[in-house]
């Protein structure tokens, strides 16, 4: 079952539409029912049996979420209990159980999902259960939350009859554990001045990146959400917005959007998606009225539901600008720019690092063919721009049609060459186990067999790192070939081409 929902500005509007929504259904043979409004009037309206049956209650729910009809407020409540034991999945089941599309109550869910990303790091299954530890913990921060219940009106433009002049802003933070932006809807009617918080939206900074992740990357990353958050407001809203400011309290950040100048490449990449917003003017806010901070350190639930710097933003938001912090700031000029792309080259010359993880795939088969269509990409998109004595090999594959057996062989071949090259075997082992590079610069061992008529690779096999994915894909391999058979068996038929110890087969 799904919910409608539609906007009117009157009564003879809300009787159109569900005369209008009724007689459209029933052409494609289909019942609309369960009708509710927030005007006692147009609950009127409609047949007895076409009423939702929670209109008595004055609430109901639409989307998931609680809608309080007679005082048009949307409702949140967080989850109450104790847990004796709880598994990761259970963890994370809570977690999402939470229903919060606009992310207004996310300083409340941090904890909860900072515990998570620390569990994660031990590597546990998913019905693992909790440390005690960590139980205690998730049950600290469930009593934070107290069941406690958020009530937001769902209308977020109403009473100025469409003289207000609209404002966003959006202020953007970040701690080490998380970054986090708030966007603000400023309403000016002739008379008065309201702020609201309307989207919010907070990130986990990544686990091991503490030490390349500096505070001023992390208040860049916050910036660069919040223009994306801006955007999809704007979108949302499809009202005129005067002004759109962006509040930030990293002088460094900020500066990094300032001036055009190249940076790292980290810091390059996202400068320049973040100034192709033109319309945005940015501004330097103080940390302490800065409500975003709420959303990057967390908040219990009590606490959150009556903090007015979340919930309506820095008190001089709601006065006039001459009121606001007096500083500089500064919008992106519209001038010309040829956009650069900062790349990280790599040579695959040599490594071929291109090719996939042999790990991840589940038959050697499988594994050969997502080789020989990577090479047709390449071949296809890249040839003209390689160097052709390194690469060879890629112009031979074929770039239509089925592949062949020659196309096999180069996989194959840049497979084993790839395995040899993660092996890295020093120079005085090369000679000790009579190694020798071949015509495509695979390692070979030179046995006593060299008067072998036709029996090249019988006389030279290939040398296969013991511990290496690839060689548990060919041993596999050899085994299905020879229809399951026996350790003898598939050693005698592996050894015609490969050289390895019989302890490497179990």
């Amino acid at each position: 079952m799904d919910n409608i929902i539609l906007g009117a500005k009157n009564t003879d509007e809300i009787k159109e539409k569900y005369k209008e929504l009724i007689q459209i259904f029933n052409q494609a043979k289909m019942r609309v029912r369960e009708f509710c409004c927030n005007s006692v009037e147009g609950n009127n309206m409609f047949e007895e049996d076409d009423k939702h049956p929670s209109i008595e209650s004055k609430s109901l729910k639409f989307l998931g979420i609680k809608w309080e009809i007679e005082k048009d407020e949307y409702c949140q409540k967080l989850p109450g209990g104790n847990y004796q034991n709880m598994t990761k999945r259970e963890l994370l089941s809570l977690i999402h159980s939470i229903f919060d599309p606009l992310g207004l109550i996310g300083p409340t869910l941090l904890p909860a999902k900072l515990l998570y990303q620390k569990i994660c790091a031990r590597n546990i299954n998913w019905n693992d259960k909790l440390e005690e530890n960590e139980l205690n913990e998730i049950n600290q921060i469930i009593d934070g939350w107290v069941e406690q219940e958020f009530s937001r009106p769902r209308k977020i433009i109403h009473g100025c009859d469409n003289t207000e002049i609209l404002q966003l802003h959006c202020f953007a933070d970040s701690s080490m554990k998380a970054y986090a932006v708030n966007i603000y809807l400023r309403i000016t009617c002739p008379h008065k001045t309201n702020t609201s918080l309307i989207f919010a939206k907070n990130r986990i900074v990544p686990k091991g990146k503490e030490k390349t992740l500096t505070i001023p990357r992390l208040e860049l990353l916050a910036i660069l959400i919040g223009t994306r958050a801006i955007s999809f407001v704007t979108n949302e809203i499809k009202q005129p917005i005067e002004k759109t400011i962006l509040w930030s309290d990293s002088l460094i950040a900020t500066s990094w959007i300032k001036t055009s100048k190249n940076k790292e490449t980290f810091i390059n990449n996202r400068v320049m998606e973040i100034r192709q917003n033109k319309e945005i003017e940015y501004r330097y806010v103080p940390t302490d009225e800065n409500p975003a901070d709420i959303g990057s350190k967390g908040s219990s639930g009590p606490e959150l539901a009556k903090n007015s710097l979340w919930w309506k933003g820095p008190l001089w938001l709601g006065k006039d600008e001459q009121n606001w912090p007096n500083n500089q700031s500064f919008t992106i000029k519209h001038e010309p720019q040829t956009p650069v792309l900062c790349y990280k080259l790599v040579d695959v010359g040599e490594k071929n690092d291109f090719i996939p993880r042999v790990e991840k795939y589940s038959s050697f088969w499988k594994l050969i063919y997502t080789t020989m269509l990577i090479l047709r990409f390449l071949n296809i998109t890249i040839w003209s721009k390689l160097n052709k004595i390194k690469q060879p090999w890629l112009s031979k594959i074929k770039i239509k049609g089925n592949f062949d057996a020659n196309d096999i062989k180069i996989a194959k071949i840049l497979l084993i060459k790839q395995a040899q090259t993660r092996e890295n075997l020093p120079i005085e082992q090369i000679e000790t186990l009579n190694l020798f590079y071949d015509e495509n610069h695979i390692l070979r061992c030179k046995t006593r067999l060299q008067n072998l008529p036709n029996g090249y690779d019988f006389a030279n096999p290939i040398y296969l790192p013991r511990n290496d994915p690839l060689t548990k894909h060919i041993i596999l391999n050899g085994h299905k070939s020879r229809q399951h058979s026996g350790l003898q068996s598939t050693l005698a038929h592996l050894k015609l081409h490969i050289l390895y110890l019989e302890q490497e087969i179990s």
